[in-house]
Formats: structure tokens, sequence, C-alpha cells
């Protein structure tokens, strides 16, 4: 019954898949999608806020700069007689505070860079109500005057380069600029003579260098005295003088002076015997004109009194990639000469700085300064009829006055036991002359061809001191400015 039944059921199972297989259509593969053009809209664009005004950079200038190259001054002068009380600031920096008409700043530090000068109204924000600003570049070592100031009724901040530079111990400098719009041109006369070109509006005067003492200085246009100045200029300060005002309302005069650095005159010696050509440099100003061989001595340089870096080149190095064969730094007196000696071996070179004094000497006397330049000779016996001493190497001596006339020096060796050895060097009857400076190197030449070096620094006139003076300073015409 079982078996009946289930061969029955094959055999319907079995006529179910011949109906299908004899029915159906073959299978067709999957054709790949035809990319067609549907009709689509353009979305509304997204609502965006716009973005609030992004606030400018929060810049707060140094007073002092990192590096000492990077130093600049500035002063501001209130020279519109039409400003209310007013604010000046360099970005955020407060540099004057509540100016008014003829004030002027004291000399205000600032670190080298470009700045946005702003001039507003007394106690507001630099950012809030600016009645004038100008973009400044200041660069390092400037010493500018912000000039507040005005053309065609519109305020104005004019820069001007104070003039702080070097004078002689007995030297005064004044300037003169012209502050007032559509002024009358003018002239600057004293005792008769004019001492300046005319100037119009924004034009400053060569400076002049004069005796310090009493001045009278009249502005001159044709017929007309503009102004007169009456002061007593004090010796080694620069005086700047500034027209301001108006034709119509009057004109006044403001004046500010600084304290000007004093002079040394610098002049390099090669005292090595064995380095070859060399160049000299005092920061970026060259000591020599085309390098210096052994026994060589450049001309005097007129440089600011201070602390200097003297650095020593192979010549024509390239110094933007080489490092100076040997660097010192030295203090220069003011009015007083430097002679900045290069002594020892290619690998142990070595800078004596050696001030030396300009006063004159006394009638039939002349000076001199020893220093023995070899390291292999660290002591040397120095002998004359003025004096006996011991010269260490690199160290100078003392000047030491010795009568106007034909001398002997001689230097000798000396043992560790400081007993006087051989005769190494000697200068034989040298003619010392009256009135004169020396600088004597010790190099070991044998004898009669000595490393001296001299400079007349006058007579003094004991009657008359101050004559003494002029006459030690008009000694030097080989000067270089």
């Amino acid at each position: 019954m079982f078996k009946h039944h289930y061969g029955k059921f094959l055999t319907c199972v079995l006529l179910v898949f011949l109906v299908a297989a004899c029915t159906s259509e073959p299978i067709q593969p999957t054709p790949n999608p035809t990319a067609t053009a549907q009709s689509t809209q353009t979305p509304e664009p997204t609502q965006t806020d716009t973005p609030a005004p992004t606030s400018p950079p929060f810049i707060l200038p140094r007073t002092e700069a990192l590096q000492p190259e990077n130093q600049a001054y500035i002063r501001v002068v209130h020279a519109a007689p039409t400003l209310e009380r007013s604010d000046v600031y360099v970005e955020m920096l407060l540099v004057a505070d509540n100016m008014t008409f003829q004030q002027n700043t004291s000399s205000i530090g600032i670190e080298a860079g470009t700045y946005v000068i702003r001039l507003t109204p007394s106690g507001t924000q630099p950012l809030e109500a600016a009645i004038a600003e100008e973009t400044v570049t200041i660069e390092g070592g400037d010493n500018l005057i912000l000039l507040i100031t005005s053309v065609e009724e519109q305020f104005i901040i004019e820069t001007v380069q104070e003039v702080v530079a070097p004078l002689r111990a007995n030297e005064s400098r004044v300037t003169f600029i012209h502050a007032v719009p559509r002024g009358t041109d003018f002239v600057v006369e004293e005792s008769g003579s004019e001492i300046t070109p005319q100037l119009t509006f924004g034009q400053t005067s060569p400076d002049v260098v004069r005796t310090q003492g009493n001045a009278s200085f009249i502005l001159q246009s044709g017929d007309q005295t503009l102004q007169r100045i009456n002061t007593q200029l004090e010796a080694q300060n620069n005086y700047t003088f500034i027209l301001v005002g108006s034709d119509t309302q009057g004109l006044e005069i403001v004046s500010f002076n600084t304290r000007a650095a004093g002079i040394t005159r610098f002049r390099a010696i090669n005292a090595s015997p064995d380095i070859g050509l060399v160049s000299f440099f005092a920061g970026q100003t060259q000591l020599d004109e085309a390098g210096l061989d052994f026994s060589d001595a450049g001309v005097r340089i007129l440089m600011p009194s201070g602390s200097h870096t003297i650095d020593v080149y192979p010549i024509d190095a390239d110094r933007t990639i080489v490092q100076p064969l040997v660097s010192s730094q030295v203090n220069a007196t003011a009015d007083f000469d430097l002679s900045i000696v290069l002594t020892g071996t290619a690998d142990d070179l070595r800078i004596i700085a050696i001030s030396e004094d300009n006063n004159p000497t006394a009638p039939n006397e002349s000076r001199i300064v020893f220093l023995n330049t070899l390291p292999t000779t660290p002591q040397v016996f120095l002998e004359s009829r003025a004096i006996s001493t011991i010269a260490t190497y690199g160290e100078a001596s003392e000047a030491y006055s010795f009568s106007s006339e034909p001398t002997s020096i001689y230097w000798s060796n000396l043992d560790a036991n400081e007993e006087i050895g051989d005769l190494i060097e000697s200068a034989d009857e040298y003619p010392l002359q009256p009135g004169t400076r020396y600088l004597y190197l010790f190099a070991a030449r044998g004898v009669d061809f000595p490393l001296i070096y001299e400079d007349f620094v006058g007579i003094l006139d004991q009657d008359n001191p101050e004559d003494s003076l002029l006459v030690t300073q008009e000694a030097f015409p080989q000067d270089s400015e």
C-alpha cells in the first residue's frame, strides 16, 4: 500500500518538472541600466549667518628691542594749532597723551618694524575714532620725529629724522624745520650770514655744527623777521627748532635738544706678521680702505663713543657666510682716540684696544705708549733714559712723557727669573717731536726698524689752554667722516 502510493507520488513530481521545462522561456542576462536625464529642481540655497568682522590684531610694540641693532627712538611734536587735545598711538602703544599745540614728548624707545600710527581725540581708544593714521616703517637706528600738522584742513602725521650724530667735546648742532602749512618761506641767519638754504613747508635744514655757547638765530623772510631765537648751546647737544602756527594767527618755536654721543677716532693696525691681508670692521663700518698687511695702519675713522664689536676678516671675505678670524668687544671713550691692534699668530689672534689721550703735550715734550705684540716673548725688558719697565704681551703701557729730543729705546729678552738677556730690538736716536703722541709696537724687528706710529696733538699754551684745544682739533685733516 505504501509502495503503491509512493510510486504515484514520484510519477506526479516528474510530470510537473517536464511541463515546466517545456513551457518556460530561457533566462536573459540583466543589462546594465542606461543613464537617462531626469528633470530635477534646483534646491533653495541654505541661509547662513554673515560672520562678524574680525578685529584687527592686537599689536603692542616693544620699547626695548630684543636685538640692539633693531633699537629705534621716536618723539611726537604737536604742530597743528587748530587740533584739540589728542593722543598718539603706535598700534596699541600710547606714546603721547592729552597733547596740546606746541607740546612735544621726550624720546621714546621702540623696536624696528612697520606700524600704524594713529592720532585720536584725547581719551579715546586707537581703533575707535582716529583723526589721522599713517603706516610708518621704523628701522633700527632711526630717531624719528612724528610731526602732527595739517594740509588742506586735514590733519596728517609726518615723519622727520632727528639728527643725533656724535659731536666733539666743544661742539653743538642745530637743525631747523618749517612746519607751517601755507607759511612763508624763510632762511636762518646768524651774525648777519645765512646758515641755511630757503625752507618751505615740510622741509628740514641741513644740520649746522658750531662751537658751544651763546647763539642768536633769526628766521628771515625777505625784509620780514618771523622769529628770533636766543639760546645757550651746550656742548655735545643736538638742538631742533621747529617753526609752527600760522601766518595769520601767529608763529611760535617748538624746540628740544638731545645729548649727542662723543666722537672717538678709530685706527686699525695689523701687527700679526703671519696672517696676511685682512680687513677690520666696527659693526658695519670698515676701518680700512683695501685691507691691511703686516705693519699697515688705516686712516682714522670718526665713530660714536661707546661699545663696539670689532671683527677681523680675510680680505674680500663674504661676511654673510664667513666667520671672522677674531672678534672682540671694545669700549671707545669720548674725545679719545682708539687704536685697534691685531696681534698673535694665525691660530691665536688677539685684538688689543688702546685708548689714546688727545690732550696737547707740555712744551718740549712727547708722549709714548708701548705694546708688546709678540706671544712668543710674553715678557720683555724695556729701557731708555726716561724709563725702565717690563712689557707683558698684549698689555699696553701707560702713556710716558719723554723730552722731545733724539731718544734710544731698547727691548731685551727676559727669562723666567726676570733676568735681562740679549737685546732683541732697538730704536736708536729716534727723533721725538714736541706736541706729538707715539704708539710703539714691539715686534722683534731688530735694529732701526721699529713699528712706531705718530699723531700730532698740539702743544699746551699754559697761558691760554683753550687755544691749545683748538690747535689739537685742527691737527687732523685726514679724518674720515
